[in-house]
């Protein structure tokens, strides 16, 4: 359908397993799991969404390899890809289970430092879901409280197993 949406923010990630999304614009929202819950939560719409991390997550959607690169070995064939861009190095991540969220990841490496710079992945659909990451910053002490949520009190609460 050729429709582009673009979204900004703040992600944080710790092992393992436990990752925060705070995406700033368009519409703020905020993604924690602290590995065992899973907790969206949509300010303006006043609802969060509850559901178990490794149900939602198992099968490599919302980017959760990125708090494990350990376990991207044991879920993925990894593959240099053929097709090259400047300044980086393309790894190709096909799921070893088949899924419909994920068909194929891109993961494109700097070769200055190393580091994840873009994630590229598709899903069944062929939707296109792309992810640049700069200011990127390694061995920051983040509190486990940062992957816990408490919700509001007031707010609409729905059962992600549930929908």
């Amino acid at each position: 359908m050729e429709i582009t949406d673009s979204a900004s923010g703040k992600a944080f990630f710790k092992r393992p397993d436990k990752m925060r999304w705070e995406y700033e614009t368009p519409d703020r929202q905020t993604i924690i799991t602290d590995g065992n819950r899973l907790w969206i939560y949509r300010p303006e719409d006043n609802q969060v969404m509850v559901g178990e991390a490794p149900s939602f997550f198992g099968d490599g959607k919302g980017f959760s390899f990125l708090s494990d690169m350990k376990s991207v070995k044991k879920r993925f064939t990894i593959l240099l890809d053929k097709k090259t861009e400047d300044d980086y190095h393309v790894l190709k991540l096909l799921p070893r289970q088949k899924t419909f969220d994920v068909t194929v990841i891109y993961l494109f490496i700097s070769t200055k430092n190393f580091e994840v710079a873009k994630i590229v992945t598709y899903n069944s659909y062929g939707d296109e879901t792309r992810i640049k990451l700069d200011n990127i910053r390694f061995k920051q002490k983040m509190d486990d409280s940062m992957f816990n949520f408490k919700i509001p009190q007031g707010v609409e609460i729905l059962h992600l197993d549930e929908q």
